[in-house]
Formats: C-alpha cells, structure tokens, sequence
C-alpha cells in the first residue's frame, strides 16, 4: 500500500538512521535459505619480475546458509485521525516504522549473540565473543574500564588506538 512516491523518503529514512545497514553488504535474497559464498583469507601476492612467473594461489572461499526472517511491527491509531490527516499520519506512521526497524537491525547486527532477545540473530558483539570466553584474550579487543559508555577512561581510548596498525 506505498505509493511510488513515499517509497525514496522510506529508503531515505532507512539509510539515515541504520548504522548497521549502512557498512554492512546487503545480500539479495529469495523466498528460501541461500548460500551465499564467504571468503577467508587473502591471496598471496607476489612480484615476480620481467618474465617471471605468477605463483598461483587458491581462494579460501567457504558458505554461509542464510535463512530469512520476517520482522514485524504492528500499531494502532484513532479513526478520527485518520479522517483528519491521513497523508500526515501516514508520513508520521512511515517515520516511525523505518526508524523502529533501523533500530532493531542495528541491534540485531552489532549486538546479537544468537537468543531470542535478537530473533536468533548472530551481529558483530556475538560472533567476537564466541571467539573466547575472556574478552581480554581476543586480539584488538579492548575491555573497558566500566560497564556503561560513561565510565569509559582515556586510557581505554589510548589502548584501542594502541591495537590499530601504524598507518591508521
């Protein structure tokens, strides 16, 4: 029931408020699981000179089975507005649609750990602490001085910059 026009300031609100979405590949899906091609790892690359030779390498190239899910949202409004100021309710419900599902792939995306709080959904938070059970003890991982964002140190800071490469 979306009219051709309201479609780009639906997108629009999709990309404006989904971080996830926004750095994330998105993969076309169909109405079944796919499998979907995964690469581990890099090529190696060499400089073999004038009349040299390539030295062939094999991709590591394994595959994800991605199963779709259906997420919904549901809510209610008063006839009478409805009567009053349909175009109005209807941008304000699309609104509030797109940033309510922006919210929650994000969540499901950098938070998920595979329950049912995030559909089954697997993010980034869940698949590095699946790495080791001590935070500490995974690479480039840097554990907080608090629990909460506001209790973050400047030595926290300096550790996390400390973990990236020289020419970042």
């Amino acid at each position: 029931l979306v009219t051709v026009e309201q479609v780009p300031t639906i997108l629009m609100l999709l990309e404006r408020y989904g971080v996830y979405r926004a750095n994330a590949r998105v993969q076309p899906m169909g109405a079944g699981s796919t499998l979907v091609p995964k690469i581990d790892g890099l090529l190696t690359v060499t400089c073999p000179g004038e009349g040299g030779t390539a030295t062939e390498a094999d991709a590591d190239i394994a595959l994800i089975n991605m199963t779709p899910k259906t997420l919904v949202a549901l809510t209610a409004y008063s006839l009478e507005l409805e009567e009053d100021s349909l175009v109005a309710l209807g941008e304000l419900l699309a609104d509030l649609f797109a940033r309510s599902f922006a919210y929650y792939e994000d969540l499901c995306g950098f938070l998920g750990d595979g329950t049912s709080t995030y559909f089954g959904f697997k993010g980034i938070t869940g698949a590095l602490c699946a790495v080791d059970a001590t935070i500490a003890n995974i690479k480039s991982l840097v554990v907080g001085a608090g629990n909460a964002y506001s209790e973050l140190t400047i030595a926290n800071f300096n550790s996390v910059i400390g973990t990236l490469p020289q020419m970042a």
